[in-house]
């Protein structure tokens, strides 16, 4: 019974945060809404996951919620390497642009 407390606290403090920092599209709010609430289905009634699991196809429970977690984590790796490849660009333009405007022309005959 307290790891459940515990799981779910620590579920619902991660909404909370995300919540509390309201930069995000509202896709991304309805996602981490719903992983949520899977979450706290999931601890609560564990259970229900083996049965979701064997109605899908998957052996145990515990192996959906495994897999689940590998799939989000992949599209979550993927989505921090794009904004930093973008990041990365942007600072690759920005220094260009300083690098421009700084430029010193050299001194004639010399």
């Amino acid at each position: 019974m307290i790891s459940k407390l515990v799981l779910s606290a620590a579920l619902l403090g991660i909404l909370f945060s995300f919540l509390v920092s309201s930069r995000h599209p509202r896709i991304v709010g309805i996602i981490v809404l719903l992983a949520t609430a899977s979450g706290l289905f999931f601890v609560w009634q564990p259970d229900r996951t083996t049965d979701i699991a064997a109605l899908i196809g998957i052996g145990r429970g515990a192996d959906l919620v495994f897999y689940s977690w590998l799939v989000i984590s992949y599209a979550l790796i993927l989505n921090l390497q794009i904004k930093l490849r973008a990041n990365l660009d942007l600072v690759t333009q920005l220094a260009r642009e300083i690098a421009i405007q700084n430029a010193v022309k050299p001194k004639a005959g010399g």
